[in-house]
């Protein structure tokens, strides 16, 4: 639980900057969307998915992320 919300902190953090100047990377708001969706399923719903799978869940989010990013940081512009 304590790692779930360091890193969710962690990923606020660096995000923020990025909302200021409404330039978003790519693999910043997957993770966030990834770690948004993890803590839900978790503490919310009570659903251990991502602990019991975690390791092929990780891989499957980071394989997702690699397919969908083309360049190395393709800054979304909004």
């Amino acid at each position: 639980m304590l790692l779930a919300l360091i890193a969710s902190i962690t990923t606020i953090t660096i995000l923020a900057p990025q909302i200021r100047r409404r330039k978003y990377y790519f693999m910043d708001v997957f993770s966030i969307i990834y770690f948004s969706i993890a803590s839900i399923y978790t503490f919310i719903f009570n659903i251990n998915i991502f602990i019991e799978y975690s390791g092929f869940i990780e891989y499957l989010t980071l394989s997702l992320m690699v397919a969908f990013l083309h360049n190395n940081e393709i800054p979304i512009h909004v």
